[in-house]
């Protein structure tokens, strides 16, 4: 029996939220991982003053940030999600992620402003933590209500995205960290983050 075009109409609506929700956290993972991946040569641009190993520290120290503000963004946003609704929360996760994200792809380094370079580094890091927090609870949450028949599946598609944003991240930073790229290829996959956001936001409009 072959489906009348009504009935693929049907499935391609049905379908659409999977698409956009995984769209945007398909960005918001490849930047935030971007930080994980570039690690070493964020030591040596932020933390120069201090022994590699130490510096390692310090840069992982700031990751972890990210983490300890995450449950601040999840109360954050899902409040916001529940008062204002899921579509507005999602669309001011990406946008505090794209400039938390293109914020750290424009800070000097320490040899230009000194200790403002790994502080400006935290504070984009604490908003990276926030906004992915908003992002993955409000979108897990929005699938679940959208998924009739099968909310648990549907919910799965937030986890998708967002191992897919990961996978991406190591993709992008492995090619600007080969030996022939220049030293500032570093900035790329952050600054990237304005094209990616921004082509989030426009699929999310039709949510």
């Amino acid at each position: 029996m072959i489906d009348s075009p009504i009935n693929d109409m049907n499935t391609l609506k049905r379908h659409r939220p999977v698409f956009i929700i995984c769209s945007g956290a398909i960005a918001e993972w490849l930047e935030f991982s971007a930080y994980l991946y570039l690690a070493p040569r964020l030591a040596q641009l932020f933390f120069p003053e201090q022994s590699p190993s130490a510096a390692m520290v310090s840069v992982f120290g700031l990751f972890a940030i990210a983490y300890v503000t995450r449950p601040l963004g999840g109360f954050l946003f899902g409040y916001l999600g529940d008062r204002y609704g899921r579509r507005l929360t999602l669309t001011l996760s990406v946008l505090i992620m794209a400039i938390a994200t293109t914020g750290i792809g424009l800070l000097p380094i320490w040899h230009s402003i000194g200790l403002m370079a790994p502080a400006l580094l935290l504070l984009c890091r604490v908003l990276q933590g926030v906004a992915i927090a908003g992002e993955f609870t409000n979108a897990a949450v929005f699938m679940i209500e959208q998924g009739r028949g099968n909310p648990c599946l549907a919910g799965s598609w937030a986890n998708w995205g967002a191992n897919l944003g990961v996978a991406l991240g190591a993709l992008v930073t492995a090619l600007v960290s080969l030996p022939i790229m220049p030293d500032w290829a570093w900035r790329i996959p952050f600054l990237l983050s304005c094209v990616t956001s921004l082509l989030a936001l426009v699929i999310r409009r039709r949510l």
